[in-house]
């Protein structure tokens, strides 16, 4: 039974909404605040990604630092304990290194 269906935000859900609704027969049609050079919404900052764990752009200036403080901080989403993850520790080495490169 085809459905006319609304969406709201033209973002990496929504447009993929659209898709899967339209694929499937149905009148879909998305409403968008934002122009097309606004660079402030989810999508945008996070590239498109649909990942819980990348809740803030990672490609910023300042990143690294901040998430060398967030690891560390029991209450942040991205805690990390040293102590339980004395193994990870040459991987995470590496990370700061190639991430160092990359901001260059």
């Amino acid at each position: 039974m085809k459905k006319k269906i609304i969406i709201i935000g033209a973002g990496t859900i929504g447009l993929h909404s659209v898709y899967f609704l339209n694929k499937n027969g149905h009148d879909v049609e998305i409403i968008e605040a934002a122009s097309e050079l606004d660079t402030n919404g989810c999508s945008y900052g996070n590239c498109g990604l649909i990942v819980p764990s990348h809740f803030v752009p990672l490609a910023v200036p300042g990143m690294l630092k901040a998430g060398m403080k967030m690891m560390f901080d029991k209450k942040s989403p991205v805690a990390f304990s040293i102590l339980k993850n004395t193994g990870q520790i040459p991987w995470f080495l590496k990370f700061i290194q190639a991430a160092k490169k990359n901001m260059i």
